[in-house]
């Protein structure tokens, strides 16, 4: 009995997890995208300092904007998000 409960429990908790937003890898990918392009927006001038602050290269930062605008429901989000 108490195996089944705890069964349940888990179960409970790993469906609890997953309805509450858990966010995909193209969505994690977007959110940085659009992080970082929206503050290198406010500062132009500090560009590559934002990209390093974000753990990226700028090589690596241009190639994460390229892959989600040649994904057509990554761009579309990323769109969203940034208020287009």
């Amino acid at each position: 009995m108490e195996r089944k409960v705890r069964t349940l429990l888990t179960a409970v908790l790993l469906l609890s997890a997953t309805a509450c937003g858990t966010k995909n890898p193209g969505e994690e990918k977007v959110d940085l995208a659009v992080t970082i392009a929206k503050e290198i927006a406010e500062s132009p001038a500090k560009a590559d300092e934002i990209v390093k602050k974000h753990g990226m290269t700028n090589k690596e930062y241009q190639k994460l904007v390229f892959d989600i605008t040649g994904d057509e429901e990554l761009n579309a989000l990323y769109q969203r998000k940034m208020g287009r």
